[in-house]
C-alpha cells in the first residue's frame, strides 16, 4: 500500500472545499472500547458524492488505503486507521435530504446524517424509523448500513438491511452506483445493494440511501417480568408468539448481574422489584393502527403466565414515565459494563431454541477457567442475539485475568460454533473478529467473499484489514499469511 505522498495530498486537496482536508488531531479520533488507536494522519471530508468519487479514484491510482469514518461508534475497530498512510474518509458534511415521497413514505438521505436526526425528521411527519441504538445520537446512516446495524427492534422490523430500499455508493475505481429508486420489487440482476450493506466499507463507500418508514406506534405496553432462568424466558416467548406474534416490539433478556453493575457503576435507575430476581425480561408490545386495548390483553396474558408457573412476578408500566424507567434499565447496562471494565465482550447469536442450554453449558465451562470472574449475559433473546460479556470480580486482579482472555474467548466461540451460532451477531467483523470469522465461517463462503473482494476492489484500497486481512493486488486472503 502506497504512502500519502505530496502529489496525492495536493490532488485530493484540490478536490475538496477549503478546510475539508486536514491533519488529524489524535484527541478527536476515538473508538468506544479503546482497543484500537488511530494511526491515520489525514482525514478528508467531502461535501457531495462527486467529491467522494474523485477521492476514491485518486486513492485507487496511488494505492492509498481509505478507511470510512462515521460516528466512530463501531465496536470492532472497522472505523480506525491502523497505518499513518491510510486516509480517513468522513461523510459528516453529507447530511442532506435528497427526496421524500409522501405517497409511499420513503426517504432518500445522504449517508452522513445522524440516525437521531433522521428519526426526528421522520417523527415530525408522524412516521417511525424503527432502528433503535444506544449510539443513535452519534452514529450515521452510512455506518448503520455498512454494518447492517441491529438494535432492540430487530424482532419486529428487521436489521438495517430490511429497512433499506435503495443505495448510492462509490466503488473502488471511483465509479458511482446510483440505485436509489426505492423499488420493493427489482430483479434486474444481482442485488448490489445487499452486497454492500454489511460489507463494512470493504466493497464500496455508501453515500446515500432510500429508507422505508412505518406508521407511528398508537399504543404500546411495556412490562418487566421476573423469571428464574432463561428456560422460562424461552417458554414465555413461545407462548407470546401465539398471541402477539406481529406486535412484539422487543423481548430483552436481562441478568441480575446487569443491575448489580448499574449499582457498581453509580448509575441511577428504578429498581423494579422489591427482591431482585436472577433474570428479567423486558417486554414491549405495540400496535400501529386499529387496536383499542392492547394493555388489557397483555395483562391477561401475563397473569396466565404466572398461573402456569412460567414467571414469578410482573410489572406493567402504567404511564410513559414508567415505560421510560423500564427501558432505561436495559439501555444503561452497556454504559455500566464499560465503567466496570470487561475482560472481553462477545456479540453472538444462537438459535433461539438453544439459548438456555448454551448459557448453562458455557457458564459452567467459563467458571472452570477462573472463579474470580463474573458473567453478564444479556441481549435480544427475541432474535437470538446475546451479549455474553466477561468481567473481573470486585476483588479480582484484572491484569492476571486478562492473561486468560484468549482461553475465555476460545471457549465461548467453540460453544457458539457447536450450537450453530455466529461469533458476530450485529457488531460486524471489523478488525477484531477477522480471525474468528476465518476459523468458524464456512470455507465455501470465505472463498466466495475473497473472490468478490478481488473483483470489486482489486487494489485492496477499501478499508484494508477489515474482513479481509491480505488485500494485495490480485490476492485476497481471509487469514493472516504465515
Amino acid at each position: 500500500m502506497g504512502s500519502l505522498d505530496v502529489n496525492f495530498i495536493e490532488r485530493v486537496s484540490k478536490v475538496l472545499d477549503p478546510g475539508c482536508f486536514c491533519v488529524i488531531d489524535p484527541n478527536t479520533i476515538e473508538e468506544p472500547r479503546g482497543i484500537y488507536n488511530n494511526q491515520s494522519k489525514y482525514i478528508a471530508k467531502p461535501k457531495n458524492t462527486n467529491q467522494v468519487s474523485k477521492i476514491i479514484e485518486l486513492a485507487n491510482e496511488f494505492s492509498v488505503g481509505v478507511v470510512p469514518y462515521g460516528g466512530s461508534t463501531g465496536l470492532v475497530g472497522g472505523q480506525i486507521g491502523p497505518k499513518e498512510s491510510y486516509l480517513l474518509l468522513s461523510l459528516e458534511n453529507m447530511t442532506s435530504v435528497r427526496e421524500i415521497s409522501h405517497t409511499d413514505y420513503i426517504y432518500t438521505v445522504e449517508a452522513g446524517m445522524l440516525l437521531s436526526d433522521f428519526k426526528l425528521l421522520v417523527k415530525q411527519q408522524d412516521r417511525l424509523f424503527p432502528l433503535s441504538l444506544s449510539s443513535e445520537g452519534s452514529c450515521q446512516i452510512g455506518g448503520n448500513l455498512a454494518t447492517n446495524a441491529g438494535g432492540v427492534n430487530v424482532l419486529r422490523y428487521g436489521n438495517m438491511r430490511d429497512l433499506c430500499l435503495g443505495i448510492e455508493a462509490v466503488m473502488a475505481n471511483g465509479k458511482v452506483i446510483n440505485d436509489l429508486k426505492g423499488l420493493k420489487k427489482d430483479n434486474m440482476g444481482i442485488d448490489i445493494r445487499n452486497l454492500l450493506i454489511g460489507s463494512e466499507g470493504s466493497l464500496g463507500i455508501i453515500t446515500a440511501a432510500t429508507l422505508k418508514t412505518f406508521p407511528e406506534v398508537v399504543q404500546n405496553t411495556v412490562a418487566i417480568i421476573s423469571i428464574s432462568s432463561p428456560k422460562m424466558a424461552l417458554r414465555i416467548f413461545s407462548e407470546l408468539q401465539k398471541h402477539f406474534e406481529n406486535q412484539i416490539q422487543a423481548f430483552e433478556l436481562i441478568k441480575s448481574t446487569g443491575l448489580s453493575f448499574l449499582n457498581r457503576a453509580g448509575i441511577n435507575f428504578v429498581e423494579p422489584f422489591l427482591e431482585r430476581p436472577d433474570w428479567l425480561i423486558l417486554l414491549d408490545i405495540s400496535t400501529l393502527v386499529g387496536y383499542y386495548n392492547i394493555e388489557g390483553d397483555v395483562e391477561i396474558f401475563l397473569m396466565k403466565c404466572i398461573k402456569m408457573g412460567l414467571c414469578d412476578d410482573v410489572l406493567i408500566a402504567q404511564n410513559e414515565k414508567q415505560k421510560y424507567d423500564f427501558w432505561q434499565i436495559r439501555h444503561k447496562i452497556p454504559e455500566a459494563n464499560r465503567k466496570v471494565g470487561p475482560i472481553c465482550s462477545n456479540d453472538i447469536s444462537i438459535p433461539i431454541s438453544r439459548i438456555p442450554e448454551f448459557i448453562s453449558k458455557t457458564d459452567e465451562s467459563i467458571k472452570k477457567i477462573s472463579t474470580n470472574i463474573i458473567i453478564n449475559c444479556f441481549g435480544h433473546l427475541g432474535d437470538g442475539n446475546l451479549h455474553y460479556n466477561i468481567f473481573p470480580g470486585e476483588e479480582a486482579n484484572k491484569p492476571s485475568l486478562l492473561l486468560l482472555k484468549s482461553e475465555i474467548i476460545l471457549t465461548i466461540n467453540e460453544f457458539v460454533a457447536d450450537f450453530g451460532g455466529s461469533c458476530s451477531a450485529e457488531h460486524g467483523v471489523g478488525r477484531l473478529r477477522v480471525l474468528d470469522m476465518n476459523k468458524y465461517c464456512d470455507t465455501g463462503k470465505l472463498a466466495a467473499m475473497a473472490r468478490i473482494k478481488i473483483a470489486m476492489d482489486p487494489n485492496g484500497i477499501l478499508n484494508p484489514g477489515v474482513i479481509f486481512q491480505n488485500t494485495s493486488k490480485k490476492k485476497v486472503s481471509l487469514i493472516k499469511d504465515s
